[in-house]
């Protein structure tokens, strides 16, 4: 993609590329959306990067910046981008659920297949409802990550502002490497499913009140 600013909603079709000129010159947004949106969908066997993503409401509605459906947390790639998803100006009582990134799809990728490396993902929100930097959930999958910082920052209110979480009950398993984690409810809950985590930071050193078991290092 040539510099510029681009107003638009992608959907990846199976089998291409977006490949920006560069983070900073390419910007792909969605401002002040008045509806649910999703600002990026990945497809089958698709691969974006080098983008900056913003999507921005002042509303309570159902917000999510990269979303991974069907087999795409195998198969997609999304590498070196900056994504920021943000309703911190709505009000401190409404309700929405937000997301940075969202996989909820069947895909079950090797160790070393990585659905997301290299980038920045921003959360800021208000008021109620689930606030996630990166969740796992909906269908049994894995989701494998590295090389990335997760933040998530609170304007206000009673949501639960998790940097990354894994809720399925029949056996997802969310794998993050190499990464900064900075939460404010928890930097990381394992709801249900399984949390492998490795050489990566936990910000605020909480996991939602869980323990671990150490595999390949001292307690």
């Amino acid at each position: 993609m040539y510099p510029g600013i681009y107003d638009e909603k992608i959907i990846m079709p199976p089998g291409n590329s977006l490949r920006g000129v560069s983070l900073l010159m390419v910007i792909i947004r969605q401002q002040n959306v008045t509806s649910n949106t999703t600002l990026l969908i990945m497809g089958e066997n698709t691969r974006v990067e080098d983008v900056t993503l913003m999507l921005t409401s002042t509303n309570h509605v159902n917000l999510t910046g990269v979303a991974f459906p069907e087999t795409t947390s195998q198969t997609a790639k999304l590498r070196t981008a900056s994504i920021t998803v943000d309703n911190s100006t709505a009000s401190t009582t409404g309700t929405s659920n937000v997301y940075g990134i969202h996989s909820y799809g069947t895909g079950n990728p090797l160790d070393n297949v990585d659905a997301i490396r290299s980038s920045v993902i921003t959360v800021k929100s208000a008021g109620l409802g689930t606030k996630r930097v990166l969740l796992v959930n909906t269908n049994s999958h894995r989701f494998n990550c590295r090389d990335n910082n997760f933040l998530i920052t609170s304007a206000g209110g009673s949501g639960l502002c998790i940097g990354a979480e894994v809720n399925n009950q029949s056996g997802s398993q969310l794998v993050i490497r190499a990464s900064t984690i900075q939460g404010i409810t928890a930097d990381i809950s394992q709801t249900a499913g399984t949390l492998t985590v490795g050489t990566t930071n936990l910000f605020s050193s909480n996991a939602n009140s869980l323990g671990f078991s150490t595999v390949v290092q001292p307690t």
